[in-house]
């Protein structure tokens, strides 16, 4: 280990390998000064990202030592000591371009006055004025890495990691944009030294006998790169990289998604998407119309929505009034057991041995038909008690919302979770950050099959009895009178309800998860 003071990363006799029998690093010694610029040269899989990663502390090593900054790397990044650009750009959908810069600001408690001008200050730095309130779907590749640099740069680390972050950039235009930025002072040459790059020079002290790299010309994935902060002139620092210059400069293409042309085109196009669902729906009605009167089909068999129409409209108020009823049981039941599932997904994602010991049973339990419940909690609660009806409902409500929200909040890409641990973020930020929030489509998807079960559920409970201002038993004492026309209006009102359900929360999932890509259908032209 090196002693000097002007050490930024000293690492030692570092070895790593995998659970998989691959050896990734075997030996590796390397000093790192003050103000150098250093590149990880080598073909692809041959380690240099494991290496990246084990000095911020994102893996570890199976053997050595890594210093950063006179500490373990462990510390190091609990300090916030370093930066890091992935191959990746790791830009958060549900944040939008200022958001995905003030990242580590927010993991540092600078205030939001600070963090604004802050995040203005970076943005001019990578020439993204004007983007601040974009989503990363709408920007390009390119464009996106400049996000992440600016990120990386928001907070002046001491150190910056960069593992491969010009793959994106294509070549000359993007890496000119990029040149001051990643050199605040206009000292460093900066370049990914992804072309013609000549063997490693093996009669340098500091690497302590390692043995010189092969060149690898036209390696397109061939370098990673660290960067300690510059204190003073190139010259004095010496600085390391090899650096390939170009003659002539490609030109790069921006592609950004349209501006929406207005609400009431919008509207104007949901509209027009829903005709096709319409029209099937009116012809469905002609021909069940036409067939049960051209085929003289019985009414206890299949009523004509001629009559079905009659008797709602005849028995409006009465049909309306249970439906209300029914309608507020199958909402308590889907509050309650969606409020209880998503609990559930979070302690079971935060604890997944837990998890993993109570799943059996869970999935056991759900298998129950829900006509067994029904008895049971007419007895528990009472038959005319409202509550026996939402214990139904929260049943159903349970599992499919606990299932999907606990496969978003176990689903996020590892690249997510890294660049949190990298800002020290505890598992309580990873939730609030990261995992809650990029659960949200599954919560969604678990929420709309939910809302209709409910429904299913209140009314199902009925039938096992209940006040006669109940839907469910409406509809049971129509049949049970041969009064069939009025028992279909009653089920077509209970199906009315449902859809309202289902579409309510389609449209909170419509408000909360706008960010999700899925949403460029509905904004796009």
């Amino acid at each position: 280990m090196s002693t000097n003071a002007g050490t930024v990363v000293s690492i030692t006799d570092v070895s790593k390998s995998f659970s998989t029998g691959v050896t990734a690093l075997k030996g590796i010694s390397l000093d790192i000064h003050q103000g150098e610029f250093v590149s990880l040269i080598g073909p692809s899989g041959c380690g240099k990202s494991t290496l990246l990663r084990i000095i911020g502390d994102l893996v570890q090593p199976s053997s050595g030592t890594v210093i950063v900054n006179g500490k373990p790397a462990h510390q190091a990044r609990l300090d916030h000591d370093y930066g890091i650009v992935f191959q990746d750009a790791v830009l958060y959908d549900w944040r939008n371009v200022a958001r995905n810069v003030s990242l580590p600001l927010e993991m540092l408690g600078w205030d939001r006055a600070r963090r604004r001008e802050r995040v203005k200050e970076m943005l001019e730095l990578v020439e993204l004025t004007g983007f601040e309130s974009n989503r990363p779907w709408q920007l390009s590749g390119g464009m996106q890495q400049r996000v992440s640099i600016a990120r990386a740069l928001s907070f002046d680390p001491a150190l910056l990691l960069m593992d491969e972050p010009f793959a994106d950039l294509g070549e000359g235009a993007e890496h000119g944009r990029l040149r001051h930025p990643l050199d605040p002072g206009g000292r460093l040459p900066v370049d990914a030294c992804r072309r013609h790059v000549g063997a490693a020079r093996a009669d340098r002290g500091r690497d302590r006998g390692r043995p010189a790299a092969a060149a690898h010309r036209g390696d397109a994935r061939g370098s990673a790169l660290l960067r300690a902060r510059h204190c003073g002139a190139r010259d004095a620092c010496g600085g390391r990289s090899a650096v390939a210059k170009d003659a002539g400069a490609l030109l790069t293409s921006t592609v950004i998604e349209p501006i929406p042309a207005g609400m009431a085109a919008v509207v104007g196009r949901r509209l027009r998407d829903w005709l096709p669902a319409l029209g099937v729906f009116l012809l469905g009605i002609a021909l069940w119309q036409g067939l049960t009167t051209a085929l003289n089909v019985q009414t206890f068999l299949l009523p004509k929505p001629s009559d079905i129409a009659t008797a709602f409209w005849d028995n409006r108020a009465q049909l309306w009034h249970a439906g209300l009823y029914t309608l507020r049981e199958a909402a308590g039941g889907f509050a309650i057991g969606a409020g209880l599932g998503i609990v559930a997904a979070l302690v079971l994602a935060r604890f997944r041995r837990v998890g993993a010991a109570l799943m059996p049973f869970a999935i056991a339990a759900n298998a129950v038909p829900i006509i067994a419940f029904a008895p049971i909690t007419n007895n528990w609660f009472g038959l005319l008690n409202p509550i026996s009806k939402m214990s139904i409902a929260a049943v159903l409500c349970f599992f499919p919302t606990m299932v999907n929200t606990l496969r978003g909040l176990t689903s996020v890409h590892p690249s997510s979770i890294e660049l949190m641990r990298s800002y020290a973020g505890g598992e309580l930020a990873m939730f609030r950050r990261v995992r809650i929030p990029s659960s949200l489509p599954f919560m969604f998807t678990g929420l709309k099959v939910a809302a209709v079960l409910s429904m299913i559920g209140a009314i199902v409970g009925e039938y096992f009895g209940g006040p006669t201002n109940a839907l469910g038993v409406s509809i049971l004492n129509d049949s049970q009178l041969f009064n069939f026309p009025r028992a279909w209006a009653g089920i077509l009102l209970a199906s009315a309800f449902g859809i309202g359900l289902y579409g309510c929360v389609a449209l909170a999932e419509h408000f909360t998860t706008s960010w999700h890509p899925s949403a460029r259908a509905f904004n796009a032209e």
